[in-house]
């Protein structure tokens, strides 16, 4: 059982953990953004996460470039290039990023998984502005929703509203179950084959044990907020 001290600080740093993930696999890579996942906010969160038992405590050491030699100057430069190769751009290095791929029986996207994720934003008063024209299935968009409902529950238990900040968290876990679990160690395997700077592998691989551990560990938080009142 966790402090109510820690559980509120863990409950807030999963905010920013999701959000930072989001930013990994939504775009091009700015060099404000990789500034970002090197910052003393991250490391902060890490080891917030960390002294709850998510294993993210060294992740600033697990994450980066496996050519050492790459010069700080070309790094962003080489990213978003890398970042194109894999995502953007249909070639020898594409890998998708949608659910739908995954665990259907085609490869093809807007299926019944991707309305399923649609209508589980929606319950939790979540709409994606690009809704029709872009799958909700993507894995930058789950984990951006993710972190929205990771916001609101910690808002919650901020303002001593356990049962909502419950109500929340047990939703995002559901969602985890059904709509990240299921396919990220499949991504994770397509990234390890295709990423040649393994940048984005590793952060595919931190985000597959984050959210591990998020369903494992993110209810104990609030319940230890309960019992310690």
């Amino acid at each position: 059982m966790f402090s109510a001290e820690e559980a509120l600080e863990a409950l807030a740093a999963r905010v920013y953990a999701y959000r930072v993930l989001h930013i990994v696999f939504g775009s091009e890579p700015t060099e404000q953004e990789l500034q970002l996942l090197k910052s003393p906010e991250t490391l902060q969160a890490c080891q917030a996460l960390a002294a709850v038992g998510y294993p993210v405590e060294s992740l600033i050491d697990q994450v980066g470039l496996k050519d050492e030699a790459v010069s700080e100057a070309s790094t962003t430069e080489l990213l978003r290039n890398q970042f194109t190769r894999l995502f953007a751009v249909p070639g020898d290095s594409y890998v998708k990023p949608w659910e739908s791929v995954y665990v259907g029986k085609t490869d093809v996207l807007f299926t019944q998984v991707t309305l399923d994720v649609r209508s589980r934003y929606e319950a939790l008063g979540f709409k994606a502005q690009e809704k029709g024209h872009f799958p909700e299935d993507h894995l930058s968009m789950m984990l951006d929703f993710m972190g929205a409902v990771a916001e609101r529950a910690y808002e919650a238990a901020a303002s001593g509203d356990d049962a909502e900040a419950q109500r929340l968290v047990e939703a995002q876990v559901a969602f985890a179950q059904q709509h990240l679990a299921n396919w990220l160690p499949l991504f994770c395997e397509a990234l390890e084959a295709k990423d040649a700077t393994g940048f984005f592998a590793a952060y595919a691989q931190v985000t597959r044990a984050f959210v591990e551990a998020d369903q494992a560990l993110a209810s104990q938080l609030v319940a230890s907020l309960s019992s310690n009142e």
